[in-house]
């Protein structure tokens, strides 16, 4: 499960990230290329750190930390299966430096239902892809959906 916000990007706030069924990488980047969402279900749909219910997946934001490729390398070194999606950065020039923005989607071995249990294992593969460190409290983690005209599939890297 996810939680998406299905409402307009330009009306965005807090309440209404809906639950989802997403049982696979395919369609958690489904909802990913055409939503708001978290990898996080929220009590009462409303997103906080105190109202965190759960997590099935974790959903790193790399801004400038590594390449795609050096992303892949890493993931197939530890043996995960996961979905890599381009932002709508990617290779653009964002506070004068053009590099790939990347969202890594994992699921994680158990579902956590455990707020610091999360906040804690997101944060070491966070330091592990050097990503977004403001990501990293489990009440912010909510990404922009991905424009369909700018990537019209998901990156998958297989063991």
């Amino acid at each position: 499960m996810i939680s998406i916000y299905p409402h307009s990007r330009d009306k965005v706030n807090n309440t209404k990230y809906l639950p989802v069924n997403a049982d696979t990488f395919k369609e958690v980047a489904s909802y990913a290329l055409r939503s708001m969402w978290s990898p996080i279900i929220f009590r009462n749909n409303y997103r906080c750190q105190a109202n965190f219910i759960q997590a099935e997946y974790c959903a790193l934001d790399i801004d400038e930390g590594l390449s795609l490729d050096e992303c892949c390398k890493i993931l197939q070194g530890y043996k995960i299966k996961s979905v890599i999606l381009s932002t709508e950065n990617h290779q653009k020039p964002k506070r004068g430096k053009i590099c790939d923005r990347l969202r890594i989607i994992m699921k994680w071995d158990a579902v956590i239902t455990d707020p610091d249990v999360y906040t804690y294992n997101y944060g070491i593969w966070n330091k592990t892809f050097k990503g977004d460190t403001s990501t990293v409290e489990s009440g912010t983690v909510s990404y922009t959906h991905l424009r369909a005209h700018e990537t019209d599939s998901y990156l998958v890297c297989r063991l």
